[in-house]
């Protein structure tokens, strides 16, 4: 690894920007812990449902566009800065969405359902796991295209569970198998 000469006030404002990720992560953690094994399940009259498309539309294109950010940026990473720090910056941005989407469901206007909040920060720390993996393993141009078909695969799943049809809906309670 090339040692890279960096100010002080470099190097000041790359440690709180790190700090801050990893501040934020983890506040959401212990948030997301806290709310999940110590509280009662709240009441419908303090929660918002998203019942409405409308509604669901911010929430679906922060998913999309959030999965396309964590896929891509590894190879970003491997291309821009030096291949051994691609692992080290990945983790940052990793936990800046964990964090984002965090300080996102402790708001109120923009909260998500906690549903679509947990099937994007799967689908996303999924789709960050291949590109990672695929750029520190694999670092060639042909590998892209996996790329893609790793956006693809957890894209329409996030569509498809915001916009159901209703004849096969993922929230219905009636199974289409016959009984």
């Amino acid at each position: 690894m090339e040692n890279i000469d960096m100010s002080r006030r470099d190097v000041i404002l790359c440690r709180g920007i790190w700090d801050g990720a990893v501040s934020a992560t983890t506040f959401y953690a212990v948030t997301v812990l806290r709310h999940l094994l110590f509280t009662d399940p709240s009441s419908t009259g303090c929660y918002k449902d998203f019942t409405t498309k409308k509604e669901k539309i911010p929430q679906v294109v922060f998913a999309e566009l959030a999965i396309l950010a964590l896929v891509t940026s590894p190879a970003m990473y491997s291309v821009l800065v030096d291949h051994d720090l691609t692992l080290y910056m990945s983790l940052f941005t990793i936990s800046l969405f964990t964090g984002g989407t965090g300080l996102i469901q402790l708001s109120d206007k923009f909260r998500m359902d906690m549903k679509h909040a947990y099937i994007t920060l799967l689908c996303g720390w999924l789709s960050w796991l291949f590109g990672v993996y695929i750029f520190i393993y694999n670092p060639s141009l042909s590998v892209t295209m996996i790329l893609a078909g790793v956006h693809w695969m957890f894209g329409p799943f996030i569509c498809f569970y915001n916009f159901p049809c209703e004849e096969f809906s993922i929230n219905s309670r009636v199974s289409p198998l016959p009984a």
